[in-house]
């Protein structure tokens, strides 16, 4: 591909095939009928980086004083090289990062595997960012990757030189706990039927 831009690929099905009715009165001349149809067309959006993200709440139904453990799973297509990636996740008032649990970063290509926890240097979070009771977290991936021992800070796809490897893809984990009040105006309570929510995006070179 000439550019990491996303792109759609369309797919779609058909089906032929002959039919022979078993009442001779409801044949064509005789002989069996051609039959065919079509399946909708599904389209698919063809990215070169990617990422998703879950959480996990060991103490479920969330409420405040909870741990909330977030991870972050990033994805490179196998026919791209990405560097200089950086993922920045906002998380919604109500929530609170928790500073004693040092994220996690383990990053599998080509290369081999970099796991541990995230320099200091090479993450950054900003209470009430972009607003009041949000905190902006903004993990720079490949420098980490090379202070964990790699030997740039590049993810490699599979297919992206020859010959053929495994996925490149790497999760980012982190920790929040859910707060009593909100921080923005009017400072109310976590109640029953709130909820809290977490975003996150991703950037890179190719």
């Amino acid at each position: 591909p000439l550019s990491g831009a996303p792109s759609t690929t369309d797919n779609q099905a058909t089906a032929t095939g002959t039919w022979l009715p078993i009442d001779p009165r409801d044949r064509i001349s005789g002989g069996p009928v051609m039959v065919s149809g079509n399946s909708g067309v599904v389209t698919i959006t063809n990215r070169s980086l990617e990422l998703t993200k879950s959480v996990i709440n060991p103490t479920p139904p969330t409420s405040p004083g909870d741990e909330l453990s977030y991870t972050l799973l990033f994805q490179v297509s196998d026919y791209f090289t990405v560097r200089d990636l950086v993922i920045v996740d906002v998380m919604s008032d109500g929530q609170d990062f928790l500073s004693s649990f040092t994220p996690v970063l383990n990053v599998t290509d080509r290369a081999g595997n970099v796991t541990g926890a995230i320099p200091a240097a090479y993450y950054t979070v900003v209470n009430d960012a972009p607003s009041v009771g949000k905190t902006r977290i903004t993990f720079d991936v490949s420098q980490a990757m090379i202070a964990l021992g790699a030997a740039d800070g590049t993810l490699q796809g599979g297919r992206s030189i020859t010959p053929d490897a495994g996925p490149a893809q790497g999760t980012i984990t982190f920790k929040a706990t859910v707060r009593d009040l909100y921080k923005a105006p009017p400072m109310g309570p976590l109640v029953t039927g709130d909820s809290i929510d977490n975003g996150a995006s991703i950037t890179g070179g190719v």
